[in-house]
């Protein structure tokens, strides 16, 4: 039945063909026909199906792979859970949120998103502070953070402002002591800059290192 399909997991289904199950799912559902909105916007959705830009493609299936596991009684108890006018996620911001990610990799982070939102790890308040991270810090920076958060280091030049900026960390500044001359002894006062995870910040870790757990080293990775 049209309605209850859902994105296969690439074990289930193809890779390709299971961009075609999303797309059904989210274009040419019952939630997203009884959206009260233009003909020509639910035209534009059905459109996308023929929208085969191998860019587009890469980003769908970074998405699929992202939400790898998810089945389909909880995708089913997502969309029933929630009103679809009032609720864009279901119709053309998930869709957008795909299209605008500019990557694979990025696209997959997303796709991990959603799993987690559908099984209640983040809240949809969370979903879209979360996508937004994605989308507006650069890739190799999302790499550095999940790898080394743990290295005070890693939060110099310059990541450290672009986290704290989203308030996925926060700073804090003191004076401290240091040895100016190792022979003498001699101390000099500094400037210390250093960095904390936030609530925020640590619950978009785990988001992180739930997409790519398998290459986070296991005594640093963190998980639900």
């Amino acid at each position: 039945m049209k309605d209850n399909k859902i994105i296969k997991a690439s074990k289930e289904l193809p890779l390709d063909d299971a961009v075609e199950a999303f797309v059904d799912t989210f274009v040419t559902s019952g939630a997203l026909s009884e959206l009260p909105i233009a003909g020509s916007a639910i035209g534009i959705f059905k459109a996308f199906k023929s929208y085969k830009t191998e860019k587009l493609k890469e980003k769908l299936k970074g998405f699929i792979e992202g939400a790898d596991d998810l089945k389909q009684e909880e995708v089913s108890r997502f969309i029933a859970a929630r009103d679809p006018k009032d609720d864009l996620l279901l119709s053309e911001h998930l869709l957008e949120l795909i299209e605008q990610a500019e990557s694979e990799q990025k696209a997959k982070m997303i796709g991990v998103t959603f799993r987690r939102l559908v099984r209640n790890k983040i809240t949809r308040g969370q979903f879209s502070d979360q996508v937004r991270f994605i989308n507006k810090i650069y890739i190799i920076d999302l790499f550095k953070f999940m790898h080394g958060y743990h290295n005070p280091n890693i939060f110099d030049d310059g990541l450290g402002d672009i986290l704290v900026n989203h308030r996925i960390c926060k700073r804090s500044v003191s004076l401290a002591s240091r040895n100016k001359n190792f022979l003498s002894g001699e101390k000099e006062q500094y400037i210390k800059v250093s960095y904390e995870l936030t609530g925020i910040g640590n619950l978009f870790l785990k988001t992180l290192h739930d997409a790519y757990r398998a290459k986070i080293e296991q005594q640093y990775l963190l998980l639900d």
